[in-house]
């Protein structure tokens, strides 16, 4: 039984050590598409028909972001 807690304990500091990396991932990846899906409708609108490309509303997202921090 000495195997199962050496297992056991080995497994949960795995667990501890991948949560928080998938979770960032998760996160980051959430506030990609939202953001995209925000502003890009946003962005969308001001452009003619065709122009818009996926990638536009996380780009207005960045220059807003450093337009407030000016």
């Amino acid at each position: 039984m000495g195997w199962f807690k050496t297992v056991n304990r080995k497994f949960f500091a795995g667990l501890l050590a991948v949560l928080p990396i998938l979770a960032t991932l998760y996160l980051f990846y959430w506030g990609v598409t939202a953001i995209e899906g925000g502003l890009g409708a946003i962005v969308g609108f001001f452009l003619p028909a065709g122009a818009y490309r996926p990638g536009l509303g996380l780009l207005a997202g960045v220059v807003i972001i450093f337009l407030v921090g000016t």
